[in-house]
């Protein structure tokens, strides 16, 4: 993961997927999927409305 916020590559992503889903539904900050240094997804936390 770099130091610019949430970013990593797709290889690294794909290595650590479960974790990073866990980690985004914790902290509720999204991670930005590269591929070749240019952004290709985004995983985002599920935000429920509690009402």
């Amino acid at each position: 993961m770099t130091q610019d916020s949430n970013q990593m590559g797709a290889g690294e992503f794909k290595t650590h997927c479960l974790k990073l889903i866990d980690r985004v539904n914790q902290t509720k900050q999204p991670i930005i999927i590269t591929k070749h240094g240019k952004p290709m997804a985004k995983l985002t936390p599920w935000l429920t409305d509690k009402r």
